[in-house]
């Protein structure tokens, strides 16, 4: 029978094992994922742009993403995308003020080559790139 953590205990803890960690960090990705599954809490011309670039939005995940005020007039964007095939897309994107239109695309990349997917990593466990797709498979298996 699996363990169940509770995540806000273990986040207190000082002392945290491999097992404890991962599951942390695990929570983290799963909060990014569903708040944009649930909310879809990006403007429209964002998620355009990624059903554009060929992201399917509603069985990929995010993994992590900000929002980062950059001044007048744009606002900049960045995160990383999970795709149902595996690959991790890198985007930092400029939106004009209103959240209406793209102004500048600083980066939009395949990144999956530099992720580490690796199940028994020293110290660590679980790399954050497996943790990813274990996160995109629960999702996508509820779904």
């Amino acid at each position: 029978m699996k363990k169940i953590l509770n995540i806000e205990a273990l986040k207190k803890k000082k002392q945290k094992n491999v097992q404890e960690q991962n599951a942390i960090d695990k929570h983290n990705i799963m909060r990014y994922a569903l708040a944009f599954r649930n909310n879809r809490d990006l403007p429209n011309v964002l998620i355009q742009y990624f059903e554009d670039q060929g992201i399917d939005t509603y069985h990929s995940i995010i993994t992590w993403y900000d929002r980062m005020p950059y001044g007048e007039p744009t606002e900049a964007y960045r995160g990383e995308w999970l795709t149902p095939d595996y690959q991790f897309y890198s985007y930092e994107i400029f939106l004009d003020k209103n959240d209406q239109c793209i102004t500048d695309i600083w980066q939009w990349k395949n990144i999956t080559d530099q992720v580490e997917i690796n199940a028994h990593q020293r110290a660590t466990g679980k790399s954050g790139g497996l943790l990813c797709i274990e996160v995109l498979n629960e999702l996508n298996d509820n779904n």
